[in-house]
């Protein structure tokens, strides 16, 4: 679902806007010997940089153990939707533990999570090191490699009898994880629950290629009512239809309707999300720019201001005609970049300055 939503809105926010497969920084062993309904291995940490320590996982609570890096960007998009898990469930005994590994300066390790304040509002550590071994660590041979996991940011759930009840991308494990907390969770139902999902979202591909939008739009709604936890990400997939369609109407409406969620819930992911959509996807010169420009305002405002967010809503003045603002964004864009990148935005500022001489609109 996730490739599916990057490949509608390609080229848009490159800079990990969107939640994107995780970052691979080591090799997988030949054998896992770590596995789902295995006793979680035990926790082998350096630092504890935030939050109580967790010495060993205690009977009756729920764990979830989430590996990052401060240099993987997928990661710093994830964060913030642990932080929200964390709070969601903190009554019910969970505890989340975001252990740093494949580090290549652990100096950032807290200036990045003090910069991060309580969007990464959970406990953090990193892990211990491997005597002879400067390139790895304890925690991301005996979980990550174990398990056959390559790539990161990844989660595990760890369940109240202190075994693993789940590995998988954290932007993907809501549903397991309240499952777990409920004690109805059951493994072998999850990964066919999994499977069938994973199978409709690729017939929802097949029927947008053969331009059977109304059919890709109907089975949208059957996947959100098998997994209602990922109601926005799905929802998000129907407006990239809908602009396919060309049903712009219906793709305004719809837009509007995610920016008014993603407000009241502060989620700012979605909003830029949306923004990226309404400016760049399919159809886009068609849809609302008063709400694409809603959209940027409200992601840029909600995240780290980073070039990416700036770029975005520079591009949102300018299809607004908002020209001295979007060149005021633009510049400080042009003067963090080098390379190839740099001429294709400053091909684009030169385009704005010369649009708010002639008091044209953006292209």
């Amino acid at each position: 679902m996730i490739r599916f939503l990057r490949s509608l809105t390609a080229g848009v926010l490159a800079l990990s806007l969107a939640a994107v497969p995780a970052l691979s920084a080591a090799k997988a062993p030949e054998e896992v010997t770590v596995k789902v309904g295995d006793p979680a291995p035990k926790l082998s940490i350096d630092k504890w940089v935030k939050g109580e320590p967790v010495k060993e996982f205690e009977k009756g609570k729920v764990y979830v153990v989430e590996f990052w890096a401060t240099w993987c960007g997928p990661c710093k998009v994830s964060i913030p939707h642990v932080t929200k898990l964390q709070a969601k469930y903190k009554d019910k005994g969970l505890v989340v533990v975001g252990v740093d590994i494949w580090e290549r300066d652990l100096a950032k390790v807290e200036p990045f999570v003090q910069e991060m304040g309580d969007k990464m509002a959970y406990t953090v550590c990193t892990e211990a090191p491997i005597a002879g071994s400067p390139n790895r660590g304890r925690m991301a041979t005996d979980w990550m490699e174990a398990a056959g996991r390559n790539g990161i940011p990844c989660s595990f759930i760890i369940d109240k009898e202190g075994k693993i009840a789940w590995i998988g991308h954290p932007m993907q494990m809501e549903r397991a994880l309240g499952k777990v907390i409920a004690g109805t969770f059951d493994a072998k139902a999850e990964a066919e629950l999994l499977e069938k999902i994973t199978s409709m979202n690729k017939e929802v591909m097949a029927l947008v290629g053969k331009k059977e939008y109304d059919q890709a739009l109907k089975l949208r709604d059957e996947i959100m009512k098998l997994d209602p936890d990922d109601a926005d990400s799905q929802q998000l997939g129907k407006l990239s239809i809908l602009m396919l369609k060309g049903d712009a109407e219906s793709a305004n409406k719809l837009a509007n309707d995610l920016l008014e969620k993603a407000e009241k819930e502060k989620d700012s992911m979605t909003a830029a999300r949306v923004a990226s959509m309404l400016l760049n996807g399919a159809a886009a010169e068609k849809s609302d720019k008063a709400i694409a420009l809603k959209a940027a305002k409200q992601a840029y405002e909600g995240s780290d201001k980073s070039m990416a967010y700036q770029r975005m809503l520079a591009q949102a003045y300018a299809a607004n005609k908002q020209f001295d603002k979007a060149i005021e964004l633009q510049e400080k864009v042009v003067g963090q970049i080098s390379g190839p990148l740099k001429k294709r935005e400053q091909d684009k500022l030169d385009e704005w300055k010369e649009s708010q001489k002639k008091g044209n609109g953006a292209t």
